[in-house]
């Protein structure tokens, strides 16, 4: 089992309890934060941080419109290494999302 810290991000004026946690491959070291409100229609809101601790191959840009609002997030993990740190921070995502989802982590 690994470490998890939890968190509380306000956007938009919404309350998301978030979940933190570590992810360390051979050549990086990422923390993932991920977490949900849950269904409330227009007021359901969404979390995802993903941020590196070393020095890895790491890559991250965000493309906005003609009116400066953000329209994509791109990220690039170089390396296999990369590779395998980006499917465990998108499998941990998935897992907290889904947990708060179904009620499991309330």
């Amino acid at each position: 089992m690994y470490r998890i810290d939890t968190g509380c991000k306000t956007i938009n004026g919404e309350r998301v309890d978030t979940f933190v946690r570590g992810i360390v491959g051979k050549n990086s070291l990422l923390e993932a934060e991920a977490g949900t409100n849950g269904y409330h229609g227009e007021n359901s809101r969404a979390y995802l941080r993903v941020t590196t601790l070393s020095k890895a191959d790491f890559y991250a840009r965000v493309k906005t419109n003609e009116a400066g609002q953000p329209v994509s997030v791109e990220l690039c993990f170089g390396g296999n290494d990369g590779i395998n740190a980006i499917l465990r921070v998108l499998d941990f995502a998935k897992q907290v999302l889904s947990d708060q989802l179904s009620g499991e982590n309330t």
